[in-house]
C-alpha cells in the first residue's frame, strides 16, 4: 500500500469516526434537553394564634412549605399506608389508618410568592421536574 493510499485511509476512517462522534454526542445532548414535566402542588399551613403576629406569619410559612414537599415526596415516591381495623359482633370497634412518607426531595422550585390570606393561612406553590424523578428512579 502506497503512502497516499494510507493517507487516504486514514483520512477516510478519521471522517468516519468524527462523523460517528458527533451523531451520538448530539443524540444526547438531545435527550438531556428533554422539556420539563412539572408537577405543581400547593401547599397550606398556618400557625397557633398564641404567636406574635411576625413569628406567627414565619410559621404559617413554614408549614406551608413542609406541606408542599409532603405532596411532592408523595407523588415521587408514593405514599405508605397502614390500617386496622377492629370488628366484634360483625360491628367495627376501631379503625385506625396512619400513612408515611419517607424521602429526599431536591430541586423542588417555589413559583411566585408566598400567598397570606385573611383567615391566617398561607399558601405556597411549589413545583417538581418530574423527569429529573424517573432518571433518579431508573
Amino acid at each position: 500500500m502506497s503512502t497516499r493510499q494510507k493517507v487516504f485511509s486514514y483520512l477516510l476512517v478519521s471522517i468516519t469516526v468524527s462523523i460517528l462522534f458527533g451523531g451520538i454526542v448530539s443524540s444526547l445532548s438531545c435527550a438531556r434537553a428533554t422539556p420539563p414535566d412539572w408537577y405543581v402542588v400547593v401547599g397550606s399551613g398556618v400557625a397557633d394564634e398564641s404567636l406574635p403576629p411576625g413569628q406567627r406569619r414565619l410559621m404559617a410559612l413554614r408549614a406551608a412549605k413542609e406541606d408542599a414537599w409532603r405532596q411532592l415526596l408523595e407523588a415521587a415516591k408514593g405514599l405508605q399506608i397502614d390500617a386496622r381495623t377492629s370488628v366484634r359482633d360483625f360491628i367495627t370497634q376501631d379503625d385506625a389508618i396512619r400513612s408515611r412518607v419517607m424521602g429526599v426531595i431536591r430541586g423542588a422550585q417555589i413559583v411566585g410568592e408566598p400567598r397570606y390570606l385573611e383567615d391566617g393561612t398561607v399558601e405556597v406553590e411549589m413545583r417538581l421536574d418530574m423527569n429529573k424523578i424517573r432518571h433518579l428512579i431508573k
